[in-house]
């Protein structure tokens, strides 16, 4: 069985910055489930049921993105990284 917390610490670690290109870490979908993936059945559960592994680098993809390019906009999908971890929160109120 997987570690969650490992999963999630190795994707923080590579974690683009807020606005940067998304790299397909996928520590968005593994902390948080989105408002689309919940109506579609995810629930709160995390890491999100849609989040899949897409190769043997470990890069991930929302499922629903996969199969549905009409739901890109609703999950930011080319947005760039739209997730933001601790640190950058702190950052942002100016306590780092």
């Amino acid at each position: 069985m997987v570690d969650l917390m490992q999963l999630i610490t190795t994707a923080a670690a590579v974690k683009p910055k807020m606005g940067a290109t998304c790299n397909k870490c996928g520590w968005c979908c593994m902390t948080e489930t989105c408002p689309t993936a919940r109506e579609l059945g995810a629930g709160e559960m995390i890491p999100c049921k849609f989040l899949k592994v897409v190769n043997e680098e470990g890069e991930y993809l929302c499922s629903l993105a996969k199969e549905d390019n009409l739901l890109d906009f609703s999950l930011a999908i080319g947005t760039g990284c739209d997730a933001k971890i601790q640190q950058e929160t702190l950052i942002e109120q100016g306590y780092l």
